[in-house]
């Protein structure tokens, strides 16, 4: 076998290429545009959304296999004080807004021990960037933006959907993410005729993969109809710890109970708690490009993480030694695999699938190093 050059060390770190900033929710004053005439947001118009805490009477309804459990009393109710976030009374639609920038940070290491293995990656990068492959990945990123998918659980209860993409704080794309599939990336004619100008959006977020000079700063907001006092869905935090113990002990629950993200801002003469998403979620619903995977149960683009993992599923749909992240910059035939499908010079042959989950990866950013 021709030998191929080593792409993998035990300190190997990439900076993250798509940054995305924290998600706002806005409730929009009822009877107001969204935008002014000069295509700007109408900021005056934007309610935050606010997260509270409530109390609530459920009942126990997980599942105990012993009757005798005196942990768990299911025949009393379940009094509890949670977090709930609410469309604002005044307002007839939702709005989230967050910022996306795009950097040329997979074109090079971050952090690397080994001389020779940050050459051989920045001359893949290069490779990549010569048969337009960043473009290729830029059209998929701006698919899962106009297709709303970052808007995750919110999408579903809105009606009347729009995303609005923002440069320099003026309108330059609008599209009905209805027009869009969110299974599988629809095409490049289909992009542009949801949104027109698309196409050439994403040559300069292509670019600003790769360009140091054509760095970009978007403003994405969605937007939909929904009745007031709708229920919304903003981040769900994680505790543990000293952090779980002091909710608790303020709410008097047994457990810590849910807890929305939340940032604190000034509306009118108050503090209010504004619903958030992290920018975390958002980055998962932007990289969602991996339709290379090969998975026959789930045929669908997955976010491009090293495992493929779905964990609500509990699957790795790249398992190691079924075509991972670590597969393809450790083993030789896989790396074999890159160069020659890279030789093709089309990043739209399907052997080229799996070089955009790479790059998907390293733009994705992370510590891949490690001993074989």
């Amino acid at each position: 076998m021709t030998t191929v050059p080593t792409l993998h060390a035990n300190l190997l770190s990439y900076a993250r290429s798509v940054q995305p900033g924290e998600g706002l929710f806005f409730g929009v004053t009822a009877g107001e545009p969204l935008l002014t005439e000069e295509e700007q947001l109408n900021r005056s118009a934007l309610i935050p959304a606010e997260v509270e805490e409530v109390s609530v009477r459920g009942q126990i309804s997980n599942y105990v296999s012993d009757p005798d459990n005196t942990e768990f009393n299911i025949s009393e109710p379940n009094l509890q004080t949670i977090d709930q976030a609410k469309l604002p009374a005044s307002a007839d639609r939702l709005v989230v807004k967050t910022s996306v920038q795009f950097l040329p940070n997979s074109t090079a290491p971050h952090a690397c021990d080994n001389k020779t293995v940050a050459d051989n990656l920045q001359e893949l990068a290069r490779k990549y960037r010569d048969v337009g492959g960043y473009t290729f990945l830029a059209k998929r990123y701006l698919w899962n933006v106009l297709n709303a998918r970052w808007l995750w659980r919110n999408f579903l209860i809105m009606t009347d959907k729009k995303v609005h993409v923002l440069e320099d704080g003026v309108r330059v794309l609008t599209a009905d993410p209805a027009q869009l599939e969110r299974d599988h990336y629809p095409g490049d004619d289909t992009l542009e005729e949801a949104a027109p100008g698309a196409g050439a959006l994403a040559e300069r977020m292509g670019r600003a993969l790769y360009d140091p000079e054509a760095v970009l700063s978007l403003e994405l907001v969605g937007e939909g109809a929904l009745p007031e006092g709708s229920e919304i869905f903003p981040s769900q935090e994680y505790l543990g710890g000293e952090a779980e113990e002091r909710v608790r002990r303020r709410r008097g629950n047994k457990n810590a109970g849910k807890v929305l993200s939340a940032i604190p801002v000034q509306h009118g003469n108050r503090t209010v708690r504004q619903a958030t998403f992290h920018p975390q979620k958002i980055g998962n619903a932007i990289r969602c490009v991996d339709e290379w995977h090969g998975s026959t149960e789930i045929e669908c683009a997955m976010p491009a993480d090293p495992y493929a993992a779905l964990t609500t599923r509990a699957v790795a749909l790249r398992p190691p030694n079924g075509g991972s992240f670590y597969d393809f910059i450790t083993r030789q035939n896989r790396r074999k695999e890159l160069y020659a499908a890279l030789d093709k010079e089309d990043p739209a042959d399907p052997d080229c699938g799996n070089v955009h989950f790479v790059f998907a990866c390293l733009s994705r950013g992370g510590v891949f190093g490690g001993k074989e």
